[in-house]
């Protein structure tokens, strides 16, 4: 409460998790790419490895590609879920901001100022 007597919340933490969600995100997105799609560029370096491998007959390019092809559903994963969550606390952040808004405009009196706590009180019994 402040000093009024009127409760405020801050939403300030669900900003800063927001935030840092979408930064991991931006950052996993484009550090974490091994099949080289983040960039546009066709396939990455270890797609490219594991080609080569394969081709030269080397059983270790099938298992290179298998394990990008692993990582990169793990990689997909992560991101969704940083996505996810940022996506979602910027959802919860607006929609308790619309909420306040129409909780503010219901307790205010007929003549547009604020309601005594004891006012409301009885309203609400």
């Amino acid at each position: 409460m402040d000093g009024s007597g009127w409760l405020l919340l801050e939403r300030d933490d669900l900003g800063r998790v927001g935030h840092a969600a979408y930064t991991l995100w931006r950052k996993l997105r484009t550090s974490a790419d091994l099949s080289g799609s983040a960039g546009g560029k066709g396939a990455g370096a270890t797609e490219r490895a594991a080609s080569q491998l394969t081709a030269h007959s080397f059983l270790l390019g099938t298992e290179l590609a298998r394990t990008a092809k692993f990582w990169t559903s793990q990689v997909d994963t992560v991101l969704q879920g940083c996505a996810h969550i940022s996506n979602h606390l910027d959802f919860s952040k607006e929609y308790q901001g619309e909420e306040d808004r129409k909780i503010g405009a219901q307790i205010l009196g007929k003549d547009g100022r604020e309601l005594p706590p004891s006012r409301i009180s009885r309203l609400l019994h």
